[in-house]
């Protein structure tokens, strides 16, 4: 067995002999003698030698609780609170220790969750923060391999630690701006299909009354350019406009769909936020049904619309 993956197996071992310990902690000198150090130790520090873990370490007239060394310079801050403790309310502090002595990493922890940031980084507070790690709730592999990464002493002696967090923060960072985009394409297609909305209710009432409602056309079908902003449909965006999208009413809530193309989406939850203030009466008349949007483009590749119909579920 190597010596990673011995490392990886104790860190398994310790955490589910510890979930019931840290779950109980409440004071703070505790947690760090039974939890931080018991695991800086099974990472490869030798806790004993102020060289290597330096307590209540002095930066700038101030101190945190443990400065990580390794040739006697800092290259790791941790700031431990009680397991109670609010972690975000020590961001500030835990920056400017760092900030201080230009440390790469640096970790706050209440024992059961431990939070990592890269402090040198440009940007906001929340985007300096690259990863969490949940002891209780976590799956002890994966946080095991986590702390390994990020924390044992070859890791951060070879600087592939700050590799390692550099990487995932640009992977989180380019995440970000594709939710960022799709929550601009959903705005969109929200905003349209608000305009939509009387006409949608007005086949709502009719399928809620016959079971099916009669087709309306909506035209001008938007899409997202990303270099352009929106356009006009066009041929090649034509299928992504055949389906149907189930609505679930609940008593004075309607349930948007999830899941489904993203003009569902929307029209599901532009009737989530929506119906329910702007048509109340439709809201009680389809409580404990389904409603199924069916979605289908008629016309030409270059020129089409979309007709929409409504079936109550029973």
């Amino acid at each position: 067995m190597d010596e990673t993956q011995n490392m990886k197996e104790r860190i398994v071992s310790f955490i589910k002999e510890k979930k019931e310990t840290i779950e109980n902690l409440h004071n703070e000198a505790r947690m760090k003698q039974e939890i931080v150090l018991p695991l800086l130790e099974i990472l490869g520090w030798n806790t004993k030698d102020t060289g290597e873990v330096m307590p209540e370490c002095a930066v700038g007239g101030l101190s945190v609780d443990y400065s990580l060394r390794i040739s006697g310079t800092n290259k790791v801050f941790i700031e431990a609170k009680r397991p109670e403790e609010t972690l975000g309310r020590h961001e500030k502090q835990l920056f400017g220790y760092a900030f201080h002595d230009e440390v790469f990493l640096a970790v706050l922890t209440n024992g059961k969750e431990w939070w990592f940031y890269l402090p040198l980084k440009e940007g906001k507070w929340r985007e300096k923060k690259f990863c969490t790690l949940d002891i209780i709730n976590g799956t002890p592999d994966e946080v095991a391999s986590k702390f390994i990464d990020f924390l044992s002493k070859e890791n951060i002696a070879t600087n592939r630690a700050k590799e390692l967090a550099e990487e995932i923060s640009e992977q989180k960072k380019k995440k970000e701006e594709i939710y960022s985009e799709e929550e601009e394409s959903r705005s969109i297609y929200k905003e349209y299909w608000e305009n939509k909305l009387d006409d949608i209710a007005k086949i709502i009432r009719e399928a809620l009354q016959y079971g099916k409602s009669e087709e309306i056309f909506v035209s001008e079908i938007v899409y997202i350019s990303k270099e352009k902003g929106p356009k006009k449909g066009r041929g090649r965006e034509m299928n992504r406009w055949y389906g149907f999208c189930k609505i679930q009413c609940r008593g004075e809530k309607i349930l948007p769909p999830r899941g489904n193309m993203s003009h569902m989406i929307s029209l599901g939850d532009v009737l989530y936020s929506s119906l329910p203030q702007m048509y109340p009466d439709i809201l009680q008349k389809c409580s404990g049904k389904t409603l199924v949007f069916h979605c289908k483009p008629v016309g030409d590749e270059e020129n089409f619309s979309v007709k929409l119909w409504v079936e109550v579920e029973q």
